[in-house]
């Protein structure tokens, strides 16, 4: 797989969406249309562990109760420049082999997925820098990583650095899960440190495959370990993804569905929504409300001020 100077996730079953944050991600001049057909493997719904079962959803709800000081930086973060600091990028590249197309990626990708991660997450107050790219040569763990697998488990106690701030991001071929990649929510850290984190298959970064050639699955991602659920998660019912401004949406969307409404409450599918499945040409936004969650999830989880 090549890739060019500038540069996803799973598949799931419902979700949420609306008054969004306006913030804009340019793609690339020769980006793929927003409809483009999708090369990179499909996505299987049961496959995604970003989403929770409702009980999940409701017992993280009654730990997650920040601090009125917490709740007053969030609020006024859309408006502030910097309402934490930086999260240190620790990007961990697994490979088959010394090539690119074993997933040996360029420092020069690792750096453009990182200016892409904060172009998405300009208006929230959070923003990363990246601290260091490291390199192993690995084939098992380069093919075979699942979610909770011996590999998974191997891989991140011998590389994971920092702290619960600091955003370990394990690139490698995630082909073998049916997704692009997942991550592990702000509240978990605590019991299992050494799990934190994010794996993101290596040919969704900046100039990988249609329709992930931007490198916004990163963003949804890091969406995830920053405390935010996919738009879709609950369906139509409330209180779906614990967003109050992300209007209900029944399912996952993919391609750029104009005009999908697939629940009866008011509001369009949010297909623009980073948290969402659609292309990478589609989506370009949080909501002031997704924002507000993050920014209370770094603080209370992740000591993030």
């Amino acid at each position: 797989m090549g890739y060019r100077p500038l540069v996803r996730h799973l598949l799931a079953a419902s979700a949420l969406a609306a008054a969004c944050l306006a913030v804009p991600v340019q793609p690339a001049a020769a980006s793929a249309p927003c409809a483009a057909p999708q090369t990179v493997s499909a996505r299987s719904t049961a496959a995604d562990v970003n989403v929770v079962s409702p009980h999940e959803a409701a017992r993280v709800k009654a730990a997650f109760q920040p601090t009125a000081g917490q709740q007053a930086i969030a609020r006024d973060a859309p408006r502030a420049a910097a309402a934490a600091a930086p999260a240190k990028v620790w990007a961990h590249v697994v490979a088959a082999d010394s090539t690119i197309a074993g997933g040996n990626i360029p420092d020069h990708v690792v750096a453009q997925q990182v200016e892409v991660l904060n172009r998405g997450f300009v208006r929230t107050g959070l923003s990363f820098t990246l601290a260091g790219v490291d390199r192993t040569v690995n084939a098992d763990w380069h093919r075979s990583t699942r979610p909770g697998s011996p590999q998974e488990v191997e891989m991140k106690r011998g590389l994971r650095r920092g702290g619960a701030s600091d955003l370990n991001i394990y690139i490698l071929d995630t082909s073998v899960t049916r997704t692009t990649g997942w991550a592990t929510f702000p509240w978990e850290y605590k019991a299992n440190p050494s799990n934190d984190g994010i794996v993101l298959s290596h040919k969704v970064l900046p100039g990988g495959e249609a329709p992930h050639r931007l490198g916004h699955e990163a963003i949804r991602e890091a969406g995830h370990w920053l405390g935010l659920y996919n738009v879709f998660q609950g369906g139509c019912a409330a209180p779906g993804d614990y967003v109050d401004d992300t209007p209900a949406t029944a399912s996952a969307a993919e391609g750029c569905p104009t005009g999908r409404d697939t629940c009866p409450a008011p509001g369009r599918d949010p297909i623009h929504n980073f948290m969402n499945y659609t292309n990478d040409a589609c989506r370009n936004s949080f909501t002031a409300g997704q924002a507000q969650r993050m920014l209370q999830a770094a603080a209370q989880f992740r000591g993030m001020r």
